[in-house]
């Protein structure tokens, strides 16, 4: 038998069923096969062919079917025919005939997507590789990870986060959040991410090319007055054990609230100095502590069933006490107490501020806070002052605890 085959079809295409597709024609389209294709005699268009796939359960799909570069048929799916209608179907149609004709694989595109890393692969791929090699051990980026960006993108392909995407979730954490400086670590942070995606072929490009700070940052330099820090020690008593602790602690060694949070029982030696090595510290240089009275007695406080290798300041939900947890603390006793504006890195100014009103050397006070070298002779001058940071350290918890007329008591847990 002679068939007379159409002009764009193949002879399997010119086998199936050939209808003038309508609405109303889709509606009353059924098989009695597990599925049946119907071309669409009305689209024409060369090599390319549109139609529906109908299956005995009564579901239909939109298809296309075309010839890529290599002359291969393939077929892509282009929606369900009962969420779809037939004009938006024919419209993505000519999309698709678009890109064909300009030499495009949609099919090609399609698989490519389908592989297309998703936002939490490519995180745990950064915290891995680039994070690791950062002085914390990209600590503080794993916290925005887990904090901010993977609650927002959980369910994003990398290659879906656009520009718009990247700005709504920064206005939600400067704005919404009133935490401007944050929204601004959190943008670098993206902009990092991304940029390790697109050197890794992951993407070809960033969301965050050119775009630049949302929120500008001024010089902090809020320290308190005697009033609030005795306001502030007398509400800790509200707050838990571990927050207390490291609040406390923050202000009794002058240290970087980072430090202080990711200290380790090892770090602490039996002649009660606290050593920091350059991995830890935000410049890499080496740091010792000696640690007063009441640092001290903080620690005993802590000290029951400790591990060596464990964090100092651990919580019941993680192997250490996260930077949110002491800014939501310092919210709170910024309400309790009507000072404004206060932040756990409040306590390290206030420290420094302290020891040099008790009378403490600038060169000791810059060895305590541990800043960065500022002369040729600073380089050569590797002595580090201990006796003379023991000293200023027990003058800043003497004056403490005169301020808070003794009121600042390390009380042992039961």
């Amino acid at each position: 038998m002679h068939v007379q085959m159409h002009p764009n079809c193949t002879l399997e295409f010119c086998a199936m069923p050939r209808k003038h597709l309508t609405d109303k024609a889709i509606k009353s389209l059924k098989t009695k096969l597990s599925q049946e294709d119907f071309i669409d005699e009305s689209f024409s268009r060369r090599g390319v062919n549109f139609g529906i796939r109908v299956s005995r359960t009564g579901s239909k799909e939109y298809f296309v079917r075309y010839r890529d570069l290599t002359k291969r048929y393939r077929r892509i799916s282009i929606g369900d025919a009962s969420l779809i209608s037939l004009s938006k179907a024919h419209e993505k149609v000519s999309e698709l005939v678009l890109k064909i004709a300009q030499g495009l694989d949609p099919a090609y595109e399609r698989d490519a997507y389908k592989s297309a890393v998703t936002f939490p692969d490519l995180c745990a791929q950064y915290l891995a590789t680039h994070a690791q090699q950062k002085k914390d051990g990209g600590q503080e980026d794993r916290r925005i990870i887990e904090a901010d960006l993977l609650p927002t993108w959980s369910n994003h392909k990398t290659c879906d986060i656009q520009r718009r995407d990247v700005i709504a979730l920064l206005d939600t954490i400067g704005v919404q959040r009133a935490a401007p400086i944050m929204a601004n670590r959190t943008r670098a942070l993206i902009s990092s991410i991304f940029s390790f995606a697109v050197e890794r072929e992951l993407v070809t490009t960033s969301p965050c090319y050119g775009l630049k700070k949302k929120f500008r940052e001024k010089s902090k330099d809020r320290f308190l007055s005697d009033n609030e820090i005795k306001a502030i020690w007398n509400h800790l008593e509200n707050e838990s054990l571990e927050t207390r602790a490291a609040l406390q602690f923050m202000l009794l060694t002058a240290q970087r609230p980072g430090e202080v949070m990711t200290a380790k029982w090892s770090d602490i030696g039996n002649d009660g100095i606290w050593r920091l090595s350059s991995e830890k510290t935000k410049n890499s240089r080496r740091q010792i502590v000696p640690l007063s009275e009441g640092a001290l007695a903080i620690l005993e406080d802590l000290k029951h069933d400790a591990e060596p290798g464990e964090y100092i300041f651990k919580t019941a939900r993680s192997p250490y006490i996260k930077h949110r947890t002491l800014q939501n603390a310092a919210t709170r006793l910024a309400t309790n107490t009507k000072i404004a504006n206060f932040t756990p890195h409040d306590l390290r100014r206030t420290a420094a501020t302290l020891l040099r009103k008790t009378g403490t050397r600038t060169e000791t006070l810059k060895k305590i806070l541990n800043h960065s070298a500022g002369s040729v002779t600073d380089i050569y001058d590797h002595y580090n002052e201990a006796a003379e940071k023991k000293a200023a350290l027990e003058q800043l918890w003497a004056h403490i605890q005169k301020m808070t007329e003794q009121q600042l008591v390390i009380r042992a847990v039961a």
